[in-house]
């Protein structure tokens, strides 16, 4: 009986462990991946350190229990950012985005997290490539990069700036573009797309105006200069 009992018990771990991993076979894509990442998480980033762990934290942390956490924050992001987006661009592109994505969305924000966390390891690990990456960035944005993407016609829009939103014109331009709104989403970004320091200069013109036209006043009528009092 303690053998048999013994046996059930590994094939019950065993078949938990293959669920686990299969994840459940009515998984979705994204809720699979957000599973295996879970699991390499606890492999490679948590089981070395379960003793450290519960040390600090006064309870163990096993592999299910990464899994929730992983999962219950990219689910949380995800939700999160589709309603930005649907506050923010326009509705129509956001129901197809929403829709598309409806299946993966979690997955894809574990994938933006495994961008961020390699770009800190990065950071960490090679600071002189990430130092060049940083310098070509800003090289392709300066003036003279622009004026010669203009000239090879990178600028699809024709607005004198050669940016990511010329890829949307060009993708908005296609059939499968227009028909997934992204004409729509290029024509409301081109809109509302303005370089913070052009809003600052617009800042500075109108206060500029605003106390010149105060002074005037003030000569006018014969009053101090505000700009003279204590």
């Amino acid at each position: 009986a303690l053998f048999g009992g013994k046996k059930k018990v590994e094939e019950d771990a065993a078949a938990k462990e293959a669920a686990s991993k299969g994840g459940g076979g009515s998984s979705m894509l994204g809720g699979g991946l957000v599973v295996l990442a879970g699991q390499l998480v606890f492999k490679y980033g948590i089981e070395p350190y379960k003793w450290y762990i519960k040390l600090l934290m006064g309870y163990n942390v096993d592999e299910e229990s990464t899994v929730l956490v992983l999962s219950t924050v990219c689910n949380v992001l995800y939700c999160l950012t589709i309603l930005f987006f649907f506050r923010v661009f326009p509705r129509n592109v956001m129901l197809v985005v929403g829709l598309l994505t409806a299946t993966i969305g979690p997955a894809l924000v574990l994938v933006l997290l495994g961008l961020l966390g390699g770009a800190v390891a990065m950071m960490a690990l090679y600071p002189m490539m990430t130092v060049l990456c940083i310098w070509t960035f800003f090289l392709l944005k300066s003036q003279l990069m622009q004026k010669l993407g203009i000239y090879l016609g990178l600028d699809i829009d024709g607005d004198g700036d050669v940016d990511w939103v010329d890829f949307l014109a060009y993708i908005g331009g296609t059939r499968l573009g227009r028909w997934m709104g992204v004409d729509k989403l290029h024509a409301y970004l081109s809109e509302h797309k303005r370089d913070i320091l052009e809003e600052i200069n617009m800042r500075f013109d109108r206060l500029e105006k605003e106390t010149i036209a105060r002074l005037e006043r003030a000569i006018e009528t014969g009053q101090k200069s505000p700009l003279k009092r204590r």
